[in-house]
């Protein structure tokens, strides 16, 4: 009886059909890394979005500046024909006077800027116009008869 339940068994599976099908094969190519051909949308004038990188900032701190005392803050690259701002806070560094602040970029035909004010928080912005791509720094001398402190960031 056994023997007949497991040849019954046995004839069940090759005479039922079975429902499921074989998962389907995924048909794949490999290609040499050379062969492989990129295009793009290149024209004249969309050439200045391609080679003009986000907008990098560089950090400065200074101070205290005793007067007709100077500092120059690290070398940045301004990557292309534009703006540089400068987002910047000056104070007296012991507590009273007016902070006057003499701005230049350095490798720069520019002509510097000229700050007398407290601000703090860097809640005031300076813009050196129409800049060529070049690498710059940023000059900062006390001008005033306070000493100075203060920090910021170069938008370039």
């Amino acid at each position: 009886m056994a023997l007949s339940l497991l040849a019954s068994a046995y004839l069940l599976t090759f005479i039922v059909p079975s429902t499921y099908a074989a998962e389907p094969v995924v048909e794949t190519s490999t290609y040499a890394v050379s062969s492989v051909v990129v295009t793009t949308n290149y024209t004249e004038e969309n050439m200045d979005p391609i080679v003009t990188p986000f907008s990098l900032l560089t950090n400065y701190s200074f101070g205290p500046l005793s007067v007709n005392d100077f500092t120059t803050t690290a070398w940045f690259n301004h990557y292309s024909y534009g703006n540089v701002t400068v987002q910047l806070a000056q104070y007296p560094t012991y507590g009273s006077g007016t902070a006057s602040v003499e701005y230049t970029l350095r490798a720069a035909e520019k002509d510097s800027i000229q700050l007398a004010g407290n601000y703090s928080s860097a809640t005031k912005t300076i813009t050196f116009d129409n800049v060529q791509a070049g690498t710059y720094a940023l000059e900062i001398k006390n001008i005033g008869v306070t000493n100075a402190s203060g920090y910021g960031s170069i938008n370039d």
